[in-house]
């Protein structure tokens, strides 16, 4: 399932869906992945129009592997939403 699931994921694209949110939008960077490079941070970050970019210090499994991090970051982005 997990082959599939990254096979499949080049070929989707939601790029109009993206842009049309209007909400806070966070997108987790894993610093060592190597399933999903810097360039998909990079098209949120230019298509969203309200987005913010986290970077943090592990491999692509961020909840298992750095749960607390990711959760300090989508606390951050809780805060700064509600003033």
């Amino acid at each position: 399932m997990f082959r599939q699931r990254a096979q499949a994921a080049p070929r989707v694209d939601v790029t109009g869906e993206l842009a049309a949110l209007d909400m806070p939008v966070l997108y987790l960077q894993a610093r060592h992945g190597r399933l999903i490079g810097p360039h998909a941070g990079r098209a949120v970050l230019r298509l969203a129009r309200n987005a913010r970019h986290a970077v943090i210090d592990a491999s692509h499994f961020l909840f298992h592997l750095a749960p607390a991090l990711a959760a300090a970051e989508i606390s951050r982005l809780r805060d700064d939403a509600r003033g």
